[in-house]
């Protein structure tokens, strides 16, 4: 039986930039009662869950990302827009959006076609380019009111522009304090 390892491909966030959505989850803790937390240094945009991977398949993996960055220049974009992926009252994640995504959608649609033809399962969802900040467990039902007049709407009035120069093939290994990631690739996106 081949080894097999759990993968993805993202584009990693600038420190600055994590720097601030950290402090993000700091005003938003008191309006949680579970959450699991994403540490600063696992903060990315995925473009594609490859999931259990056998080890064989690396090196095409690589060499069709290799030739997917190629195809795309460096492209900024505008990180704005705290949200969730149902409703504030029955939250389940928190993130932070992107304005002007078309670049990302377009890398991660490319990456999605490509790594189909590899055997890897074709995305049936529309593609909504974010960075996780929470998984909920439990949110404070006597203060979701307070969440979303006072404080969503500071949170939604921030935005920074982020260079995009290429992204990563990311391993991810489940622990008991979280997801820990290491960077086995990097595909740099053209000039």
């Amino acid at each position: 039986m081949n080894e097999t390892l759990r993968l993805f491909l993202g584009i990693p966030i600038p420190q600055d930039v994590q720097n601030k959505l950290t402090s993000f989850q700091k005003e938003i803790q008191p309006y949680i009662d579970k959450a699991s937390w994403t540490p600063p240094e696992n903060m990315h945009v995925t473009l594609k869950f490859l999931g259990n991977t056998q080890l064989d398949l690396l090196p095409r993996i690589r060499t069709h990302c290799e030739a997917i960055a190629r195809r795309h220049r460096i492209f900024h974009v505008k990180v704005s827009g705290i949200g969730s992926f149902q409703d504030w009252r029955r939250l389940r994640v928190i993130w932070v959006g992107f304005k002007d995504g078309d670049d990302i959608t377009a890398l991660a649609k490319e990456i999605d076609v490509i790594l189909g033809k590899l055997g890897f399962p074709r995305e049936n969802r529309p593609f909504h380019p974010h960075i996780t900040l929470a998984r909920v467990k439990r949110f404070r039902k006597d203060k979701v009111s307070s969440f979303v007049e006072n404080i969503l709407p500071t949170l939604n009035s921030w935005e920074t522009t982020i260079q995009v120069r290429g992204f990563h093939l990311y391993r991810s290994i489940l622990k008991p304090k979280g997801a820990e990631y290491t960077i086995l690739s990097t595909f740099s996106l053209t000039k």
